[in-house]
């Protein structure tokens, strides 16, 4: 049987994941909506509203590595493969489509910005996923070593 100690550990880390994963969706809803309307409203350059996209994209590998750090006790549940090949196609499509619509760009543009962009992008959030996917691994082997000694 667990202890009283073990038990509140065990539901503070889950109330900590729930308020950090609605946070998060409120967070990229949010800015995700801030880059478009900049972006399409205001006559900004492309590099003007890079640096939103930048926090975008830092925000999600941080909070990301967080959940896998933090969030599970089978980090091995976790695919990081799957999670960087959505938010980055989901994060090209949207810089696609906004530099489509502001600069009217043609249609070979379009597909060669969002390739090089989708790219980019998952390569970084596949290489920094997996490394805290390793690092979270490794975390519960030294605690699971430690608890057995």
């Amino acid at each position: 049987m667990k202890n009283k100690k073990v038990l509140d550990d065990e539901r503070t880390n889950e109330i900590n994941n729930k308020i950090l994963s609605e946070g998060y969706v409120i967070l990229n809803i949010f800015l995700l909506f801030f880059i478009i309307i900049k972006a399409l409203i205001f006559n900004t350059a492309y590099s003007s509203y890079r640096l939103e996209v930048i926090l975008f994209v830092v925000i999600n590998i941080y909070i990301t590595s967080k959940k896998i750090y933090c969030g599970t006790d089978n980090p091995n549940s976790v695919k990081p493969f799957s999670y960087a090949l959505s938010v980055s196609f989901l994060l090209s499509f949207i810089i696609t489509l906004i530099n489509f619509i502001k600069y009217n760009k043609s249609l070979t543009i379009t597909f060669i910005c969002f390739i090089i962009t989708f790219i980019v992008s998952f390569i970084l959030f596949f290489l920094v996923l997996n490394f805290m996917k390793k690092l979270s691994i490794h975390r519960h082997n030294t605690i699971d070593k430690e608890l057995d000694d």
